[in-house]
């Protein structure tokens, strides 16, 4: 009878352990998502094109690109934190961790930049667009 409350017992632990893993990496994968969400609102927010007199102000957006700078980095934080606490310290383990990481924080800057980019390409588009039809409906006709 004691040898099954062991195994029990045992049992137990191990998968209370797994499930603490788990929640931590389901956490992880929660976190490292949410700038590809963040960015894009605060792009969009910030496009007084798009939104009109409802767009947010530039202390505003500065502020919210902060906090999305504040969320990377306490991402790469957590990372960190669940390789140093969870994981082997073999270079086999942290080298392609640690690619990873700067893997995603590239991808995470690019896609900031993309964002900026393809927002200003538009707004240009949209501009000269409504500049060339002003000047076409404005310009007199020789008689």
């Amino acid at each position: 009878m004691l040898n099954i409350d062991r195994a029990i017992l045992f049992v137990h632990a191990s998968v209370r352990v797994c499930v603490c893993v788990c929640v931590q990496l389901l956490n992880i994968v929660q976190s490292l998502v949410l700038p590809f969400a963040l960015i894009p609102v605060i792009h969009i927010a910030a496009d007084a094109q798009l939104l009109g007199s409802y767009h947010s102000h530039p202390a505003l957006s500065v502020f919210a690109a902060l906090v999305a700078l504040v969320v990377v980095m306490v991402n790469g934080w957590t990372m960190n934190d669940f390789l140093v606490t969870t994981l082997p310290d073999t270079p086999a383990v942290t080298v392609p961790f640690y690619f990873g990481m700067a893997l995603y924080f590239l991808l995470v800057l690019y896609y900031a930049v993309s964002i900026h980019a393809a927002l200003l390409t538009r707004n240009r588009t949209h501009t000269l667009t409504h500049t060339h039809a002003r000047t076409q409906t404005n310009s007199c006709p020789d008689t």
